[in-house]
């Protein structure tokens, strides 16, 4: 893991957006620092790991719907515990409406993103999403 580069985790469960995300890390290079998780429950017991070891994402990437745990259920685990608090988290989704937008901002979220069906515009949103990452510690 590259240790300058943001160490980013993204939950997402449908196979085809986590394929497209892959590869849009792959052209904007941060490809070798994301972790993809395709199910949050498995997402929240890698939080219990990398906490007891000290490892903070420098960014959280979350899809709204899920099954057995939506994306709000996950930010809201996130910004109730001390050690994840800080970390930012972005929703990544297929459809939001402004009153879930809205929600989500008043339990912590730092950005809502609509998914686009286009590769190019998936890769420009990467962009300004990583801008999110907290910057990374060198220890």
């Amino acid at each position: 893991m590259d240790l300058q580069k943001p160490f980013i985790v993204v939950v997402d469960d449908d196979d085809e957006d986590r394929y497209l995300l892959n590869h849009s890390f792959i052209e904007i290079e941060l490809d070798d620092n994301v972790k993809f998780f395709g199910d949050a429950l498995q997402f929240i017991k890698y939080t219990e790991l990398i906490s007891s070891l000290n490892v903070k994402p420098s960014l959280i990437i979350l899809d709204y719907k899920m099954p057995y745990m939506s994306g709000k259920a996950v930010l809201t685990y996130l910004k109730s515990s001390e050690f994840f608090r800080e970390v930012p988290v972005v929703i990544l989704s297929g459809s939001l409406n402004e009153e879930t937008q809205a929600k989500l901002f008043e339990l912590g979220v730092s950005a809502c993103y609509q998914k686009g069906s286009e590769f190019k515009v998936l890769i420009e949103d990467l962009k300004e999403i990583v801008k999110y990452a907290a910057p990374v510690e060198n220890k």
